[in-house]
């Protein structure tokens, strides 16, 4: 059996065949698992508003598998699963698939262009050139882009910057193909680009990498956007942006968004801007994503249907 976690997936569930039977339902709150029939596969919706915890697995004792159609997992305690003996299947496990999508990516190289032009400022001005000073921007050409991360979004905004004439420098301690772009610290990026940008994976080492001290050390009128993880700052950044208020951020991710819903403090700065966790939310990445996920969905039921544990 198979639990569906969101509406929006659905007509893609359904085209798939299945090597067992199927059964679809809505779920969005933890106690609302305590209605499901015995279930082995569970389609995990990144958007449901608990974490995949300890508590939810005991209520389905027979899952065997997990499938996110995403790369996160903040959505889900990977201690509990490993604990519960349940295997996880992401988009990361088919990265050629993964490649093709590119919503996150876009809105990301979106929000560089704001923060250059400041786009925003002369939509919430409501007039017509009266105030021509404040209103003025940067070009992307020459300027100075720094990347924490340099993975399959990181790879794709130095690209379309360096198009552009920008200058891109990235910081990842995972990436191996280091030459004179890379920097051996995420602090160099936040002292001497005007835009810094969030895109790396969050691991239980870059959990809290971003701290106060990082935000201090920013260019005047720098830009932060964030369309990675919101864990991945520590505590103290919210103190920082609250003094450093020409340091402007855009944050698609907020801490505790798994868990109850976002936190709220970040939203109480004027030098904050806020949008719903929307980077990857077009018609077509979705599409792209939930076909991924039935495909490791339908790969592991007709593995495990041939030889059941």
């Amino acid at each position: 059996m198979l639990a569906h976690w969101s509406a929006p997936y659905r007509p893609h569930w359904k085209m798939w065949s299945w090597p067992c039977e199927t059964s679809f339902w809505e779920v969005y709150e933890a106690k609302d698992l305590e209605k499901l029939l015995p279930i082995g596969v569970l389609y995990a919706n990144p958007n449901a508003h608990y974490v995949l915890d300890m508590a939810a697995l005991e209520m389905l004792p027979d899952l065997k598998m997990v499938v996110t159609p995403s790369t996160g997992n903040t959505h889900i305690d990977m201690l509990a699963l490993r604990e519960a003996g349940v295997e996880l299947r992401s988009l990361l496990d088919d990265r050629p698939a993964l490649e093709e999508i590119r919503a996150s990516s876009e809105f990301t190289f979106l929000l560089i262009l704001n923060a250059l032009r400041r786009l925003d400022k002369m939509l919430l001005s409501g007039e017509w050139k009266r105030d021509e000073e404040s209103l003025r921007g940067h070009e992307l050409y020459e300027a100075m882009i720094g990347l924490v991360g340099y993975g399959r979004i990181g790879k794709n905004i130095e690209r379309w910057c360096r198009e552009f004439g920008a200058g891109v420098y990235w910081y990842d301690p995972y990436d191996e193909a280091r030459d004179h772009i890379y920097q051996s610290s995420p602090l160099w990026q936040f002292s001497s680009c005007q835009v810094v940008v969030l895109c790396c994976a969050l691991t239980a080492e870059t959990r809290g990498m971003i701290t106060g001290q990082m935000i201090y050390r920013m260019k005047p009128n720098a830009t932060l956007i964030n369309t990675a993880r919101g864990e991945l700052l520590a505590d103290d950044v919210y103190d920082a942006l609250k003094k450093r208020q020409d340091v402007t951020a855009w944050f698609d991710v907020l801490p505790g968004e798994a868990n109850g819903g976002p936190e709220q403090t970040y939203l109480e700065l004027p030098n904050v801007h806020v949008t719903p966790h929307i980077a990857g939310t077009t018609f077509e990445s979705q599409e792209k994503a939930a076909r991924i996920a039935m495909r490791l969905a339908g790969r592991w039921l007709d593995a495990y249907c041939k030889s059941p544990a």
